[in-house]
């Protein structure tokens, strides 16, 4: 493991759990949301190139730590070495591109991870 990986996995994601709550979640959700998109920044360091994103829950959380600007842009200069940039997709996209999202993302969480991702990755 390196040091990378281990500010990822160590970071404490708290200070967004009362922008989430807001949104209705509860706390158990909440953190569910939190570890995954954990995973997904872990997903980046192994494939640092644009990787689709189109699980709902873990992209709240992915929008809800941006918000915290100056908190997002230090993390990611610490871990990627730069902004980690999050372009959103439209509709069309979004089916357009489940097949890729399907044979990268998902592809790669399970080699990575070793076993099926949540359900909350998945497009519904």
């Amino acid at each position: 493991m390196n040091s990378k990986t281990e500010t990822v996995q160590n970071k404490d994601f708290d200070f967004l759990v009362p922008r989430l709550t807001k949104e209705g979640l509860e706390k158990n959700q909440i953190i569910e949301m939190i570890d995954e998109y954990r995973r997904f920044l872990l997903l980046r360091l192994v494939h640092p190139d644009e990787l689709p994103m189109y699980s709902v829950p873990v992209d709240k959380v992915w929008h809800a730590h941006i918000l915290f600007t100056h908190e997002y842009r230090s993390f990611c200069e610490e871990v990627f070495g730069h902004y980690l940039d999050h372009r959103p997709y439209t509709k069309s996209e979004f089916h357009e591109r489940r097949g890729e999202y399907e044979s990268t993302t998902l592809a790669l969480y399970r080699e990575v991870f070793g076993e099926t991702e949540p359900a909350l990755w998945h497009i519904t």
